[in-house]
């Protein structure tokens, strides 16, 4: 885990999540009347980086029978589980296709008050991300195999409620077993950085859920451009009339620029479609690096033999990439040295990898 303080005063908390979830709406965090919300559906078309045709994807988020679709909360306790796998480790995880932790350590990671009623929120959390079942079709990316799934199935595959006493929910001991679509996901590292503290900085859900979905698109191009119906549609917002969306969402943009993760947005008309242009911030990029990380980057040097020019290189891949994707790039480019693989320098093979890596998850 990588901490370090930034220059608005709180401490990061660099840990990784799962691609498709940040690409795809999984939770409910701006529609109203969530506690009668059965099923929500979501299509878009995209071009295919392989064949250059364009596909259309489809998403649909359906509820179990007895309750409704994940919300706000249930998209916090999600990322309360990024932190957890990230902890345990991804490939412990893809290894055991699980987690254990107790109620109590979800309350500490989302920095809830102690109580009986919070624990109560946090089981039914739990349950729903369980029984929530999501249909794909051209839309979850298999990076193993390069392909899209057409198929549903569960984040949560089993869940494993013990009480440790009848009158001590908080250390309820829980496993979670995770779908094996998400555990391929996992494996083949499709995966990126996210800061939860500067996520759980945020008190509402509508800029939370911003701050993943552009935060994964800045991997590609700092400057994001957004038609406005499409936009409210992967949140999702209830509205899908522009001004409607424009008069929601100006709000969390300004606070996200306020708090530096967002240089500068504009709404704008072309034709006769409402779109916002957002320019990301290097602000969460730009932080020195802590001492452990100063650390990884000669761990980094030593691997490749580089000289010390290449330092200021690796110091922005420490501060924009995540630390398991570096760690692959190095096994990788070792098991090609091994094999008399490499043709240039392994510094250039390493910088190859890691570019391949993100342009993958923008994929």
């Amino acid at each position: 885990m990588s901490s370090k303080q930034d220059q608005s005063g709180y401490t990061q908390d660099i840990i990784s999540v799962e691609c498709n979830f940040e690409e795809f709406p999984f939770t409910c965090v701006g529609l109203k009347n969530l506690s009668t919300m059965k099923e929500y559906y979501y299509e878009r078309w995209i071009k295919d980086l392989s064949t250059k045709k364009a596909i259309k994807q489809e998403w649909r988020m359906i509820a179990a029978p007895n309750d409704h679709l994940p919300g706000p909360f249930d998209l916090d306790v999600k990322r309360a589980l990024d932190k957890i796998v990230f902890t345990t480790g991804i490939e412990n995880v893809v290894q055991s296709k699980k987690i254990s932790f107790t109620i109590y350590e979800i309350a500490e990671i989302l920095q809830l008050p102690v109580g009986g009623s919070i624990y109560k929120h946090i089981r039914q959390s739990l349950k729903r991300l369980h029984t929530t079942r999501y249909e794909s079709k051209n839309a979850f990316f298999l990076k193993s195999k390069k392909v899209y799934v057409d198929d549903s199935f569960y984040i949560i595959e089993r869940l494993n409620l013990k009480e440790a006493s009848e009158n001590a929910s908080a250390r309820t001991h829980v496993t979670v077993y995770f779908g094996s679509y998400y555990v391929e996901s996992l494996k083949a590292f499709y995966t990126k950085p996210l800061d939860l503290a500067f996520y759980l900085s945020l008190e509402n859900p509508i800029p939370k859920r911003l701050y993943g979905i552009l935060d994964k698109r800045s991997f590609a191009s700092k400057r994001i451009v957004y038609d406005l119906v499409e936009l409210a549609k992967v949140i999702p917002l209830s509205s899908h009339v522009p001004s409607k969306i424009k008069e929601r969402l100006s709000p969390w943009f300004a606070e996200l620029k306020d708090r530096g993760f967002l240089s500068e947005y504009n709404f704008y008309t072309e034709g006769k479609t409402k779109k916002i242009e957002i320019i990301v911030s290097n602000a969460n990029q730009t932080t020195k690096l802590a001492p452990e990380e100063v650390f990884f980057v000669s761990e980094i040097m030593a691997a490749l033999g580089e000289n010390p020019k290449s330092r200021a290189y690796y110091e922005e891949v420490c501060r924009k990439v995540d630390r398991n994707l570096i760690y692959r790039a190095i096994s990788e480019v070792k098991e090609e040295e091994t094999f008399g693989e490499i043709k240039k320098s392994k510094g250039a093979l390493f910088s190859a990898k890691i570019k391949r890596y993100l342009s993958e998850i923008e994929r």
